[in-house]
């Protein structure tokens, strides 16, 4: 590493040799047990270790690096339970039905994410003086989770959803009311990454013409966010971006007049919602109601 340069206050310069390393191990541990054929019980605790980006341990537009605040590998530790079941004779052949429901916590120590200076950290000029990249205590995403899908030869229907009971945020600073809560932190790039307390998506088709045709609807329904406290709660320079819970429909067809050419039409946001994207992180509204065709040939 060559050294980096900063003033001595008398116009001189202090050579600072900068260095950092870090190992560690991430464990993968997963039972099954086959009850009978097509209904599986499962847990799993798996880890993992992220090591620091160029962009988070080098100056870039909105943060520079502090030589002080040495940064580690975030560490991630996750543990899941649930169920699958498929089968393919339910009721009679050529019927697929798949199941799936799991609740999952996500726990991650020393999440890297920029904040704000606190009180008993020494000013260095520029950037640095407004944000501060840091590992902070911890991030906590626990939840349930749920998937279903049934398939025939002239219909399917598929449902999926994830509903999160408890988002959190922990790291001890200045400035803060709370060490721990469920919203982000100020300055944090973090503020907009908190995903929704639900979401959803549902799937219903229509088969005939010997399977030729398939016709359905498609709907994705996504829940609001934590909301922030009116007082006491600083986001800074990085207030969340205000997106709000919306429903969506989507319609499609699709013609398959051999095994190498298909026709699909497709009407996306029927009812035209005016939304932003849920973790938008721009202020431009997802596109209205919209239309599509398309002529595909393989050759």
């Amino acid at each position: 590493n060559d050294p980096a340069c900063v003033s001595d206050g008398a116009g001189g310069c202090l050579e600072v040799q900068y260095e950092n390393s870090h190992s560690g191990t991430a464990p993968l541990v997963a039972l099954k047990w086959q009850a009978y054929k097509g209904l599986q019980f499962y847990i799993r605790h798996s880890e993992a270790l992220r090591m620091p980006s160029l962009f988070e341990s080098t100056s870039g537009w909105s943060v520079s690096p502090v030589l002080d605040i040495p940064l580690k590998p975030e560490h991630a530790k996750n543990q899941e339970i649930g169920l699958n079941y498929l089968t393919d004779a339910l009721l009679t052949d050529n019927y697929k039905v798949g199941f799936k429901l799991a609740y999952f916590q996500n726990h991650v120590d020393d999440y890297l994410t920029r904040t704000q200076p606190n009180a008993w950290e020494q000013k260095q000029g520029g950037l640095n003086d407004f944000f501060r990249m840091r590992n902070i205590d911890s991030l906590d995403l626990n939840g349930w989770e749920l998937n279903f899908s049934y398939d025939t030869k002239y219909w399917l229907a598929e449902l999926s959803g994830t509903h999160y009971t408890q988002i959190e945020v922990c790291n001890v600073g200045s400035y803060v009311r709370y060490y721990c809560n469920d919203w982000g932190l100020p300055e944090s790039y973090i503020n907009n990454m908190i995903p929704p307390n639900w979401h959803a998506s549902a799937h219903l088709g229509l088969r005939l013409f010997e399977q030729r045709l398939e016709a359905g609807l498609r709907g994705t329904f996504m829940g609001e966010r934590n909301s922030i406290p009116r007082y006491n709660a600083p986001t800074g320079f990085n207030e969340p971006v205000l997106w709000h819970s919306y429903n969506l429909l989507d319609i499609y067809a699709s013609y398959k007049f051999n095994d190498d050419t298909t026709l699909d039409f497709t009407i996306d946001n029927v009812t035209d919602r005016y939304y932003l994207d849920a973790l938008s992180l721009g202020l431009v509204p997802a596109p209205g109601r919209t239309a599509r065709l398309s002529l595909t040939y393989n050759f």
